[in-house]
């Protein structure tokens, strides 16, 4: 396998700062189809079309980012192949979401989106897992939620071993 080119990873490099994109779009959407659901906010989703438009190139940079950036990463290939068809799968269930949208398929799009909405922290797992490590949201959890998760038990430390 051939070393990735300087500009292969400089385009790359953008993914971590693309990714929060789709993130954020993906998110106010959906809350935004919750808050409509309520008389007080029944015009909270006015705008969904135009911010699914945005989620649509958003993801596919991302994706196209992310799959450049990890050219030149040492992952693993596990996590990464899983958040590299997660992440994939986003940018294409965007597309659809937007799509349904434009087609005025309301209860379809509502669906895809909160079915995208779950992908997306399905695929955000994965990713985080690749950059922080597979116990990053365990790893300072409290005993009780760590034994709920089936997390390692936290190993003592000289801050823990201190006596009362």
């Amino acid at each position: 396998m051939s070393t990735p080119s300087d500009n292969v990873l400089f385009i790359g490099g953008f993914h971590p700062l693309l990714v929060h994109l789709p993130i954020g779009f993906l998110v106010l959407l959906a809350v935004m189809e919750l808050a409509a659901l309520f008389p007080r906010w029944k015009n909270a989703a006015a705008g969904s079309g135009f911010i699914a438009a945005l989620a649509v190139p958003a993801a596919g940079l991302s994706a196209l980012c992310g799959w450049l950036l990890a050219e030149g990463g040492d992952y693993d290939a596990a996590l990464l192949a899983w958040h590299r068809w997660t992440g994939i799968a986003v940018a294409v269930a965007s597309t659809m979401v937007f799509a349904l949208r434009v087609l005025n398929r309301m209860k379809l799009y509502r669906l895809a989106l909160f079915a995208t909405v779950l992908l997306l922290a399905v695929a955000s797992h994965f990713g985080g897992s690749l950059t922080h490590g597979s116990d990053y949201l365990t790893r300072h959890a409290p005993g009780f939620l760590r034994a709920l998760l089936g997390a390692q038990s936290k190993p003592a430390s000289a801050k823990d071993s201190r006596p009362a």
